[in-house]
């Protein structure tokens, strides 16, 4: 009785959409092992923030924790910003992105970070 239990339940998580685990993917904070390769990011969308740097507007999805302590950023630039318009439907999802990690200075101290331009490179996942 409990290996047909186990086995109904799985075949209801097979024919559902949610995805809960990302295989290949690494978390926020192993994120700063990995500058200058691309990589796929499970993570939570913590805050998003839109704000001016010098001349120009930037977008940041912060994730895990709001800045400071956010391991990991994502970067929209100001000429694709356009493209996240409903960047609320983010905000404290669970998202997958895939990119580039970088480094970038600020106040605090060098922080990773993947600069996104279009929202194909960002998956919400239904949790």
């Amino acid at each position: 009785m409990l290996q047909l239990s186990i086995f109904v339940v799985s075949l209801f998580f097979s024919f559902t959409n949610v995805q809960t685990i990302c295989e290949d993917c690494i978390s926020a904070t192993e994120a700063a092992k990995h500058i200058g390769e691309t990589v796929k990011v499970q993570a939570k969308v913590a805050h998003i923030y839109t704000g001016t740097l010098g001349n120009s507007s930037v977008m940041y999805f912060n994730l895990e924790k709001k800045f400071p302590q956010n391991p990991l950023a994502i970067r929209i630039e100001p000429e694709n910003q356009g493209k996240f318009k409903d960047k609320q439907k983010y905000d404290g999802k669970t998202i997958i992105v895939t990119g580039k990690v970088y480094l970038q200075e600020n106040e605090y101290s060098p922080k990773p970070c993947i600069r996104v331009e279009n929202p194909t490179e960002i998956e919400v996942l239904a949790l």
